[in-house]
């Protein structure tokens, strides 16, 4: 049983799934909560008047950046029956040659710039765990350290951005066969922090602290620190390391977040 939906079993095959995604969005209907979500590429789409096709094969045609909303309402499944949910759905073929479809409970016409939002939450979410400082793994229950702990996190990733956007101004991030980014400005930028922090003393950590507080994006003060940014990919932990940092970067990090709280509780 799902936690949050009771009701709601959890399946595993093909046809389980499309139920299971069928019960999502009765239980959201039914409670009048507007909902858009992704589809596959494989799904199946029913709509009256036009023959069952998959996604993929509706938006065939589509190119590089076009968009489309199918006419009226629709149904999910190959064997969506009238008790199934109604929904509107969008598609979207992005730079990447993948399919963005999305359903929807409202306006068709939203629903990419709504889910755009939502992804960017997502990219927040997985910087703040898995993808960055690891979020998941504190014992922290006291509602006032952990609020605290969380605007120190929140504040550390945008200046990770920041710091990320002005070394791709100085050296541009190389782009992949498949069109994203060797490496994020997010990793770009903790790698950064990570070396700056290895590297100098207090008082220049401060002043560049000082510069990333600032609404400029700090390209001058990382030339005037003389930071030689060599960064590495290591496969087996699937994270950025600098080359010739010495010092544990984990407890450098911690030392760093206990430099931003004075910065976290001005905000």
């Amino acid at each position: 049983m799902h936690a949050a939906f009771p009701d709601l079993k959890i399946a595993s095959s093909t046809g389980d799934r499309e139920f299971i995604g069928d019960a999502w969005m009765a239980y959201l209907r039914d409670r009048k909560i507007p909902f858009i979500l992704r589809l596959r590429e494989n799904q199946h789409v029913v709509r009256e008047g036009y023959d069952t096709w998959t996604i993929a094969d509706i938006a065939r045609c589509l190119g590089k950046g076009d968009k489309m909303i199918l006419k009226g309402w629709c149904r999910l499944g190959q064997g969506a029956g009238s008790r199934s949910p109604l929904v509107r759905i969008v598609v979207m073929r992005l730079p990447t040659n993948e399919l963005l479809a999305l359903s929807c409970s409202g306006n068709p016409r939203r629903a990419l710039a709504g889910y755009r939002q939502r992804w960017t939450i997502e990219t927040l979410f997985a910087n703040l765990k898995t993808k960055g400082f690891n979020l998941e793994d504190t014992h922290i229950t006291d509602p006032g350290k952990l609020s605290t702990l969380l605007a120190v996190l929140a504040l550390t990733v945008t200046l990770c951005v920041k710091t990320g956007v002005a070394l791709a101004r100085l050296r541009p991030i190389p782009i992949k066969k498949h069109g994203h980014r060797a490496w994020s400005l997010f990793a770009l930028g903790l790698a950064a922090l990570r070396k700056i922090a290895a590297s100098k003393n207090h008082a220049q950590i401060m002043v560049f602290l000082q510069q990333l507080i600032s609404p400029k994006l700090p390209v001058n003060q990382l030339k005037s620190l003389a930071v030689e940014i060599r960064v590495e990919y290591d496969a087996a932990r699937r994270s950025f390391r600098c080359v010739d940092g010495r010092r544990d970067t984990s407890a450098l990090l911690r030392q760093f977040a206990i430099l931003l709280l004075p910065f976290a509780r001005a905000v």
